[in-house]
């Protein structure tokens, strides 16, 4: 063993160096040989195990992907959603505007100011299908029909009007002008016929004609007598006096003389539009009366 101070032997058993007086320690000597023949043989064991090492296959590093093709899909997967989404919306905005009947009308209107007439009332008989019962919907698509000179069409929904709302006054606005313009006065006068409110009665007005009245009544005269016949101004009266249709009978122009015995009086008016009033039938019983009996 040699000292740690000053390397010199010391002898065994010694405890301080003989030299230096320090204290001994136990350090065994280094031998620099042996240290590398120690590496060495490390160095073999240890190189066969990094050949076998090199020789194993080695995991090929995974491209790592680009920032800008994420950013890619990102926005790609964005704009589909969107546009899903407004699809979505656009389904849903035409299921709910399919099944309005507010919708389907204003289409209507809209078409109407367009003069689109076919779609105008593709769209009213959609807004008919949604409420059954609409009168607003009918009379707008009775003026389309109007407009595409489709006058039967017209009078036959314009009924429909009339079936659901009695007194609608503009149903019967738009039936006369219908019946006037085909000049079927008749229809109009049967139609007038069936009204009992003043108020849609004053429509006919102008194709109204009041039945002719005579100055004397039915009854019995032992004279004879002359019938004098009132009428509407503006009508032609005409009668007759054997009891027969007096559509077919005499104009009047004077008071008509009756003779002895019974007549019947049927009398008739007209207008200007062919419109007949109701007729007028008086009983004339005319039979002198006897002479008082001589006096001798």
């Amino acid at each position: 063993m040699k000292c740690a101070k000053c390397g010199a032997e010391l002898k065994v058993g010694c405890i301080y160096c003989s030299v230096c007086g320090q204290e001994a320690q136990i350090v065994p000597d280094y031998n620099l040989l042996e240290d590398d023949f120690l590496k060495s043989l490390l160095k073999e064991e240890n190189q066969p195990k990094q050949e076998a090492e090199k020789k194993k296959p080695q995991p090929q590093p995974q491209p790592k992907p680009k920032k800008k093709k994420k950013k890619g899909i990102l926005i790609a997967a964005v704009i589909v959603t969107v546009l899903l989404a407004v699809i979505l919306t656009v389904i849903l905005i035409k299921q709910k505007n399919s099944n309005s009947y507010d919708y389907q009308m204003q289409k209507a209107e809209s078409c109407i100011q367009d003069k689109d007439y076919i779609k105008a009332q593709k769209y009213l008989e959609h807004a008919i299908e949604i409420e059954e019962e609409s009168t607003k919907a009918r009379l707008l698509l009775a003026d389309v029909y109007l407009a595409r000179e489709d006058k039967d069409d017209a009078i036959d929904i314009l009924k429909d009007v009339l079936k659901i709302e009695e007194n609608n006054e503009a149903a019967y606005k738009k039936l006369i002008e219908v019946y006037a313009d085909l000049k079927d006065y008749e229809a109009i006068a049967k139609l007038a016929s069936k009204v009992t409110d003043s108020r849609i009665m004053a429509l006919f007005s102008e194709y109204q004609v009041t039945a002719p009245e005579a100055d004397l009544k039915s009854g019995k005269y032992e004279e004879l007598i002359t019938v004098e016949v009132f009428s509407q101004q503006g009508t032609t009266t005409y009668y007759t006096i054997d009891g027969s249709e007096p559509r077919n009978g005499t104009i009047y122009k004077e008071p008509i003389a009756l003779e002895e015995g019974k007549t019947t009086v049927r009398m008739i008016s007209v207008n200007e539009f062919g419109i007949y009033s109701e007729e007028t039938k008086e009983v004339y019983e005319i039979q002198f009366k006897a002479p008082d009996a001589p006096k001798v």
